[in-house]
């Protein structure tokens, strides 16, 4: 009898939902997004022949992104709702001074990131004690600029080209993922936050020319300098990372 009772024990299977379910960090979510898009693009071109050539091209797209989650995570059971407006904005000029050999060519764009729909949710995710997680609802969109401007001249008969290059990129409000961590206990916890800060700048100026009547010897020289700005946040302390590249 002491065997029989046992082999029933050891033959016995706890219940699936008890074994398998862990109420305490287990997550359900139902997603839904709409977004509706109406956009306005500008165009302008003019040649005219052998003196110059005019390109203006503007895009701008509006869009209106709806929204909504269901999300249950013990103890929350809730439904978060978000509307968002953005214009994200493109516009590109170029101008070409046909006749002496001038040309400029700008650009500017600019986009808008909303925020994770989830990541507005004030949870505490925690299966793992060494790094927990968790929601930020004062999150808000981030918005990105970049700006290029390129000028060019040539003198064909010396085969000689000059031209002057810069680039600006900046991001505000950049959502990242920012951390706290306790020396006594080793645990790092995580949250995202908006940092400002992040930017680069890329500036260059570039020379060629030949340098005997036929065109065998041939001078090339390039000056070029990035400066790169990375911002993040630890342990409630907004940090800035620079890095400064020249190249002659």
């Amino acid at each position: 009898s002491t065997f029989s009772a046992l082999a029933l024990s050891l033959g016995e299977l706890p219940l699936l939902t008890a074994a398998l379910q862990d109420s305490l960090n287990s997550q359900w979510t139902s997603h839904w997004t709409r977004n509706d898009v109406g956009s306005l693009q500008l165009g302008y071109s003019m040649y005219k022949d052998g003196e110059r050539y005019v390109n203006l091209f503007v895009y701008l797209p509006l869009t209106y992104k709806y929204e909504r989650e269901r999300y249950t995570r013990y103890p929350i059971d809730t439904t978060v709702v978000q509307k968002n407006v953005t214009l994200n904005s493109s516009l590109y000029f170029t101008y070409n001074d046909l006749r002496h050999h001038n040309s400029w060519d700008c650009s500017y764009n600019q986009s808008t990131l909303t925020p994770s729909i989830t990541d507005l949710i004030g949870y505490c995710y925690a299966s793992n004690p060494l790094s927990v997680r968790l929601g930020n609802p004062d999150l808000h969109s981030s918005h990105r600029h970049v700006v290029r401007v390129h000028y060019g001249h040539s003198v064909p008969r010396l085969e000689q080209n000059f031209s002057i290059s810069t680039a600006y990129d900046v991001t505000i409000g950049q959502i990242m993922q920012t951390y706290n961590y306790d020396s006594q206990t080793g645990a790092y916890t995580y949250k995202p936050k908006n940092v400002n800060g992040n930017w680069w700048w890329d500036g260059s100026v570039n020379f060629t020319t030949a340098l005997d009547s036929t065109k065998h010897w041939r001078l090339t020289n390039e000056v070029r300098v990035f400066r790169h700005n990375v911002a993040y946040a630890a342990n409630g302390v907004e940090t800035t990372t620079r890095r400064l590249n020249v190249r002659e």
